[in-house]
């Protein structure tokens, strides 16, 4: 009895150390505070994350399913009454309509209503300069001091202003009706010197025709360096000619005036283009 109970002494000495008296080896030390907080920190920050890719993921599904929706509400044709007929911008609905100067963006132009229209056009630029600039389309960066039309009554005729720096364009049209395609439509661009300008400008005139895609197209040369027509077909107008005069100008005002008469003409019983 007496040596078990010195080995059971020697042995809790032995786990005692001698200067502090404080127990080592086998008991554990207790986590500390900042330990617990660290712990903390890192479950609220991953229960965080995991809420906000819940959240993205749910946002995501419904704007998915909304644009869906939206798209079947945008091409889901009204039940209501069409206004307008699938074939409103025939000629045959109205013809007094059928061609005008629907050139969204350009300073001067004559298209039909249908989809795929001959499109016709005007563009210049003033030679003998440091500084070339083509007109076409209206453009902030050209700086023009003023343009507009001066008077349009949507159907039958229009007079439109451009002021240059140094020269005035004066574009005009008049339509005649008749026919089953709108009738002819002739214009007439004027272009004359400001006063403040030091000599008289060099002004290139460009007229163009083109097509969508359907039909064709042919150019009529005289003496090899003048465009006097250009004649052609398409699915919408039949035959057409559009006849280009050759410019003419006042003896009046010394010449500084110049005018240029062109016309679309299409089959009737008068198919000539007068001018204006």
């Amino acid at each position: 009895m007496a040596r078990q109970r010195l080995k059971k002494e020697r042995l809790l000495d032995s786990k005692v150390d001698g200067k502090d008296g404080k127990n080592t080896g086998i008991h554990k030390k207790a986590p500390t505070k900042e330990k617990k907080k660290k712990s903390n920190l890192g479950n609220i920050f991953i229960n965080i994350a995991i809420v906000l890719c819940t959240v993205s993921c749910v946002w995501f599904c419904y704007a998915i399913y909304m644009r869906s929706w939206f798209a079947n509400r945008i091409i889901t044709p009204h039940p209501s009454i069409r206004i307008l007929n699938s074939n409103s911008s025939s000629p045959a609905l109205s013809p007094e309509k059928y061609w005008g100067s629907y050139r969204p963006q350009v300073y001067f132009g004559m298209k039909t209503r249908s989809q795929k229209s001959i499109v016709t056009g005007l563009m210049w630029l003033q030679q003998f300069k440091a500084e070339v600039n083509l007109r076409h389309t209206c453009e902030q960066g050209d700086r023009l001091p003023s343009y507009g039309w001066l008077m349009h009554d949507g159907i039958n005729f229009g007079v439109q202003e451009i002021k240059e720096n140094d020269f005035i364009l004066t574009t005009e049209f008049v339509k005649r009706l008749g026919g089953q395609h709108g009738g002819d439509w002739t214009w007439r661009i004027t272009a004359k010197p400001q006063s403040s300008a030091p000599e008289n400008p060099v002004i290139s005139l460009l007229f163009y025709v083109a097509s969508d895609g359907q039909g064709d197209l042919q150019p009529h040369i005289e003496d090899k360096k003048r465009l006097v027509a250009v004649s052609g077909s398409s699915e919408d107008l039949g035959k057409f000619t559009i006849t280009f005069l050759t410019p003419t100008d006042l003896k009046s005002r010394n010449s500084k005036y110049a005018s240029v008469v062109c016309g679309c003409a299409l089959p009737m019983a008068s198919a000539a283009a007068q001018p204006l």
